[in-house]
């Protein structure tokens, strides 16, 4: 029994090959083991690696994605992403590496940009990782020069100072 209990301890220590600090053990998927707990939207597989992450801030992020990063480009195939994520204790499934492939590689060229990622679990929220909606917004923001007033008309018609994705999509 004392074996398997050790067996469970989770450690991140130093690789000497490549400086950084990594997860040492299985990967862990972001559902948790729990079955029809697959995160639905990127925003959620992002939130589910930052909340792994917080648990085990020492994994070196940015060190293992540039690794692998043999080009020096900031982009890795979707097997050498995978690897680096497993190196930080985060099993992807097929799944969860679309929905980042969907925001990681606009130029549909298999290779995924890691720095708005490692931006991202620097807790520096990313662009690329913004709700659609919010980009939209954005959006029209730089292309109308709306005073104060306007806009809050524009984005909280009923002054409710409360605002919901249904808001924006009316």
């Amino acid at each position: 029994m004392k074996i398997l209990e050790a067996q469970k301890v989770v450690v991140v220590t130093k690789n000497p090959e490549f400086g950084t600090f990594e997860y040492i053990g299985a990967p862990m998927s972001l559902d948790g083991g729990v079955p029809g707990n697959e995160a639905t939207t990127v925003g959620d597989v992002v939130a589910r690696m930052y909340a792994w992450l917080q648990k085990y801030n020492r994994v070196s992020v940015g060190g293992i994605f540039k690794s692998l990063d043999r080009g020096g480009f900031g982009e890795l195939r979707e097997s050498e992403f995978s690897k680096a994520c497993e190196r930080m204790g985060i099993a992807l499934s097929p799944r969860d590496l679309q929905k980042l492939k969907s925001c990681l590689d606009h130029r549909s060229t298999g290779y995924l940009k890691y720095g708005p990622l490692v931006q991202q679990m620097a807790g520096i929220p990313a662009k690329e990782f913004l709700d659609p909606t919010i980009q939209k917004l954005a959006e029209l923001c730089r292309e109308k020069d709306y005073l104060r007033a306007d806009f809050v008309q524009l984005v909280d018609p009923q002054g409710t100072q409360v605002l919901n994705n249904a808001d924006f999509r009316t």
